[in-house]
């Protein structure tokens, strides 16, 4: 079982001013990614582990390559009882870094693998078998271009192979004969030739490995690389409805979400975060829909404008989608269905039979909530008129 607080306190502030005078210059993303990592520490010492999740997932976003934050943020699921999130973002760092011995170790005591403790009380947690899983990437690494990991074992490998290659030269020509004549008499020679072709087709088959082992790792990184770029793009999408959220723009937010990201997969907590905020902009947006909707309707009373008839059509529709969609219905629900009555008929869309169908269906809606109220009665006169064929006044 993982010692969270004696493995969060191994997590140490990033002193940025000295990791900047070391570097020579540090892009601001890295810095923002470091100060967020250097807040949620803070947060973790006022055992504030859900406002340093937060920070974290920040600072990854901007720093995808931050894997001291990915395994603090994993320490931090656990400490609220998020373990499968804990162990998802340890699962992740290994995938970006094979040598990452730190997840890999608590991946091992999550899977009930307690590393083993020597003398001094250090865990040395890793079994031979996870060495030798490893060992595949860091060999990759090693024969890969010289900015990725240990590049100077490719040219370890390329001496043994020239050692091989001069010692079955040296095997072949005997210092008493010329270059190329073998003497297939001598005793176990070709049986040293046979041994150093087959070593030779080994070695030709674990390049061959590790080639494609490096272009899996390629694409492996490549793929995570555009899911945390698609990450911090939804990052940017939930900050910016939240914004119309705060600044009291309800109408604009629903929009957004209805008109964007309804038919989209989306990161699961990005959803949450989504989904309260357009629930808390529902009931507000409705309200600032109707209110507009009715000053449109005042305002055209004398001129009698269809074609603004027509935009007050569309708002109230756009208030009843919303109304229908909440639980808790408000209290000016059914002037808000008396007066879209009112509009759909006035606006005579898409003509004036479909119109007025559509127009009854809304009163009836009044007449259902409010059968004794004046708008009930009203509705069932507007009824009446509009199916006796008789122009209504608006």
């Amino acid at each position: 079982m993982i010692k969270l607080e004696e493995e969060i306190s191994r997590f140490a502030p990033i002193d940025l001013s000295t990791l900047e005078n070391k570097l020579g210059g540090i892009p601001e993303e890295v810095k923002t990614a470091i100060s967020m990592y250097n807040k949620a520490i803070g947060d973790i010492g006022n055992k504030n582990e859900d406002m340093a999740v937060i920070a974290l997932r920040k600072a990854i976003a901007l720093y995808p390559g931050f894997y001291e934050a990915m395994n603090l943020m994993g320490l931090c699921h656990i400490s609220i009882g998020e373990e499968d999130k804990g162990r998802q973002l340890f699962e992740q760092v290994v995938k970006m870094d094979d040598s990452s011995l730190l997840a890999m170790s608590y991946l091992d005591i999550l899977n009930g693998n307690e590393p083993n403790t020597s003398s001094d009380g250090h865990s040395h947690g890793y079994s031979r078998n996870r060495y030798a899983k490893a060992l595949p990437a860091w060999l990759k690494r090693g024969l890969s271009p010289e900015h990725n990991g240990p590049w100077v074992l490719k040219y370890i490998v390329g001496f043994l192979f020239g050692v091989l290659c001069v010692s079955a030269v040296w095997l072949l020509s005997p210092g008493d004969k010329p270059l190329f004549s073998v003497q297939t008499e001598q005793p176990g020679l070709m049986d040293n030739v046979q041994a150093l072709q087959e070593e030779n087709m080994r070695i030709q088959e674990t390049l061959a490995d590790t080639v494609r082992d490096l272009d899996n790792a390629n694409r492996i990184q490549l793929n995570m690389k555009s899911e945390m770029d698609e990450y911090k793009d939804w990052v940017g999408r939930v900050n910016e409805l939240r914004d119309l959220v705060l600044g009291g723009q309800y109408r604009e937010a629903v929009l957004k979400v209805d008109q964007n990201y309804s038919n989209l997969e989306i990161p699961s907590d990005i959803q949450e975060q989504m989904t309260m905020l357009y629930d808390i902009a529902k009931p507000k947006a409705l309200k600032q829909i109707y209110d507009e909707a009715m000053n449109m309707y005042k305002g055209n009373a004398k001129i009698q404008d269809k074609e603004v008839y027509k935009q007050i059509m569309t708002e109230f529709d756009l208030a009843i989608n919303i109304l229908e969609s909440i639980e808790e219905k408000p209290t000016y629900i059914i002037d808000l269905y008396y007066f879209a009555a009112k509009a759909y008929f006035l606006a005579g869309m898409p003509n004036q039979e479909e119109a007025a169908k559509k127009a009854v269906e809304t009163f009836n809606k009044v007449i259902e909530l409010g059968p004794k109220t004046a708008k009930g009665t009203s509705s069932a006169t507007w009824i009446k008129e509009i199916q006796a064929g008789r122009t209504v006044k608006p």
